[in-house]
């Protein structure tokens, strides 16, 4: 575990350490962001947060060809929604 940042909780160079040593910051360009608010901290624990960048085509492949193209018949090749995202 690495000793937490220097500094007052409240103090936004302590947020700002925090950041700069999150081991999950990297997974932040895998979701969507809105460019007119680029810096918006969403925080809803009744939701299923900002959409995987992944999610959208995944959502459409299923549509128009399992679905759309693939019918009934789909429906024996079995379910093609990764069980957790890739990487």
């Amino acid at each position: 575990m690495r000793a937490p940042a220097a500094g007052k909780p409240t103090d936004r160079s302590y947020a700002e350490a925090l950041d700069a040593a999150d081991p999950l910051a990297y997974l932040r360009d895998r979701l969507v962001h809105d460019p007119a608010a680029p810096d918006l901290i969403y925080l809803d624990g009744n939701s299923l947060g900002r959409l995987p960048v992944t999610a959208s085509a995944a959502v459409r492949r299923v549509v128009e060809d399992e679905w759309g193209r693939g019918l009934i018949r789909s429906w024996a090749s079995g379910p093609t929604w990764p069980a957790r995202p890739p990487g």
